[in-house]
């Protein structure tokens, strides 16, 4: 419990992985290349470039959106001022590797933590996830969470249970849709690589435990896990292009601060009447006809061309109906709505929302009792000016409309909440205040955890300026107190909060509401690594022979000193906390080299990357019955005596043995 306490984004002192070590240090060498490299063609380049002919142009190009593919190009090492640099670099590391086997760092676990922490890791009797809302830690029950997983699947109006791995299939369709594009001149050849993974990742579910609607028997948030799966890419594109739509909304609200903005120009009247509606589960309740129709409707009341309509609208489909996932060996299709945790979910769902609200809600005959109608994608704020009994009709009228979408109303004549802000009216208008649940626990990350301490000391700053954002001077005092005292609780020093706490209280909420623009660009390269107990000495090494650099005939690119950008470390998420539910665990260590029982492809011919492989279990599915055959031994197509079953589309198509059988 001890370990649970330190929360999730905890992160133990880490091993040094000189491996990955390498593997940055390489990626940083080789942005150097490529720096002197495209300096030297930049400058060398003509000043008259060719242009290319609007009429030839895609609609769609992967330069146009910003996403790129993994750049293949090898740079020329002929810069020998950079070699000469990598030659050091690589020296020094290599120096302090040598003397680093017998260098002690405190560990900010203790023998019996880290025990714990291991014993919580090999546990399958317990399931433990980050609570849906408030940051506590949530310990259930294995088989509670696979109950609650198969309580949302076994209602056919949104899931479908697969005979068999959809993968193939729709890897197939998915090409020629992109053929086809790529064939009309909608979509370049750049953006058709970007769109189709080759290897793609099988997505996964899991959920949240909503411990504020119910403690013991809270109900789970499904979210599908599915990244790197063949909708990856393809749901970030489309969120590219349809968040511009999304947010031309009049009552859409960006965040807390354009909310907070928003609310000052509402007028309060002493018959006011503070609303809130949330829509029950609307990720999952978006029929796809209706969803489709409000993109198609949005995109041409914004006068878009036919062809970027017409691919947006294919892709965005082919999202939605082939949108699947596995759990426990199974395989499930989304009948309905969209998957939450897709790039592209909260775009959609605004959009829906949208139109949805310009048929029905600006057109209801209660709708002039609305004084103000503001909307965070599934969360409404309404301050109307009617009766009681007119707004419960309103809220009537909404749940009437269509039987899949159901709104819950919540309302007061003093104060209410929206996301994290609780809204009071007085008489000069509204005042606001930090809202926190009854389930929020202190999830503020440990002051202990090994983390960059520039990144541990700008914490306490960033919080209380959320808190003086949100909250009035009446209540300001209190919640900068009480903020304080949850960052003491954490281990934080008392002079380093103190420090904050007092700059904090000279600030007014009028200037943190004012929209600050980010217009200098850096151009330092940054050093991209995990954060180690190694991480000090390697950034002094870079930065001691950094001015060698000055010698290259591209001294000019090199003129500002690297910036040293850290990754966390494997924190307790990571170790505790897995998307994939596993209901037993290896005993062996889990790595390329370790070898399992089941059917594996032989990771030399093209036809195994189609083979049926063995999970944890050590068992393959029959894709027509979904009957399990056991493995007991690990076997792929160079194995003698096999019988080889081909299947296509769940069908058994043809049956052959081993030419030794």
């Amino acid at each position: 419990m001890k370990v649970l306490c330190k929360g999730l984004s905890f992160c133990p002192t880490p091993m040094t992985d000189w491996f990955s070590l390498d593997l940055d240090l390489r990626r940083f060498f080789r942005k150097l290349r490529l720096k002197a490299y495209f300096s030297d063609v930049t400058s060398s380049s003509s000043v008259d470039a060719p242009t290319v002919s609007v009429t030839d142009k895609a609609a769609f190009t992967l330069q146009d959106t910003g996403l790129y593919n993994k750049s293949t190009f090898q740079q020329p090492n002929n810069v020998h001022a950079i070699e000469t640099y990598v030659g050091l670099v690589n020296r020094d590391v290599q120096k302090l590797r040598s003397s680093h086997t017998n260098v002690r760092y405190h560990n900010n676990l203790n023998y019996v933590e880290r025990q714990a922490l291991s014993g919580l890791s090999l546990d399958r009797s317990i399931t433990i996830k980050p609570a849906d809302k408030g940051g506590a830690v949530v310990v259930m029950d294995s088989v509670k969470y696979e109950q609650e997983i198969y309580r949302q699947l076994n209602d056919t109006t949104v899931y479908e249970l697969l005979t068999c791995n959809p993968t193939d299939n729709y890897q197939t369709e998915l090409r020629s849709i992109l053929n086809e594009a790529l064939y009309e001149g909608n979509i370049d050849l750049a953006l058709s690589k970007y769109l189709y993974i080759h290897h793609p990742n099988t997505p996964t579910i899991y959920i949240l435990p909503k411990i504020h609607k119910h403690l013991t028997e809270p109900p789970g948030r499904p979210i599908v896990s599915g990244r790197n799966s063949m909708f990856n890419h393809i749901s970030i594109f489309l969120d590219y292009i349809l968040r511009e739509y999304s947010t031309s909304n009049c009552c859409y609200v960006k965040d807390t601060s354009d909310f907070l903005i928003k609310l000052r120009s509402i007028p309060c009247h002493e018959n006011t009447i503070l609303a809130t509606l949330d829509v029950t589960a609307l990720y999952t309740s978006i029929s796809h006809e209706l969803g489709l129709e409000a993109v198609r409707q949005k995109m041409s009341s914004a006068l878009v061309s036919i062809e970027c309509e017409h691919v947006v609208l294919t892709l965005l489909e082919f999202v939605l109906t082939k949108s699947y996932f596995s759990f426990c060996g199974r395989f499930y299709r989304q009948c309905q709505g969209t998957a939450m945790g897709a790039n592209m979910a909260p775009s959609y769902a605004n959009i829906y929302m949208g139109i949805f609200e310009d048929l029905f809600v600006y057109t209801s005959a209660y709708w002039p009792q609305a004084v103000s109608w503001l909307r965070y994608i599934d969360d409404i704020f309404v301050v109307w000016s009617g009766s009681v009994e007119e707004l419960l009709l309103f809220h009537q009228e909404l749940n009437s409309i269509r039987p899949e979408l159901q709104f819950t109303l919540k309302y007061s004549n003093s104060s209410i909440e929206f996301l994290d802000v609780t809204i009071i009216k007085t008489s000069t208008g509204f005042s606001t205040d930090l809202h926190v649940k009854p389930t929020d626990r202190n999830s503020l990350l440990e002051y202990s955890s090994f983390h960059p301490k520039t990144t541990i000391d700008s914490l306490p700053w960033s919080q209380l300026l959320r808190v003086r954002r949100v909250t009035n001077d009446a209540y300001v005092e209190t919640r900068i107190t009480e903020m304080c005292k949850k960052f003491l609780d954490r281990g934080y020093p008392t002079n380093l909060v103190t420090e904050k706490m007092e700059r904090a209280r000279v600030l007014s909420q009028d200037e943190l509401l004012i929209p600050k623009s980010r217009t200098n660009k850096n151009e330092r390269i940054p050093f991209v690594s995990t954060f180690t107990t190694i991480s000090r000495q390697v950034s002094s090494i870079l930065r001691r022979h950094w001015p060698l650099l000055q010698l290259a005939p591209q001294a000019i690119a090199f003129r500002e000193r690297p910036i040293m950008s850290y990754k966390r470390c494997t924190s307790l998420r990571d170790k505790l906390v897995r998307s994939t539910y596993e209901k037993t665990i290896s005993r062996t260590s889990k790595t390329f080299l370790s070898v399992g029982t089941g059917s594996y492809p032989c990771l030399g011919c093209s036809s195994c990357s189609k083979m049926i492989k063995g999970c944890i279990y050590d068992v393959v599915m029959a894709p027509k019955k979904s009957t399990l055959h056991r493995i007991v031994m690990r076997t792929n197509c160079q194995f003698l005596y096999i019988i080889y079953m081909r299947f296509f589309g769940g069908i058994l198509v043809e049956v052959s043995a081993s030419p030794e059988y």
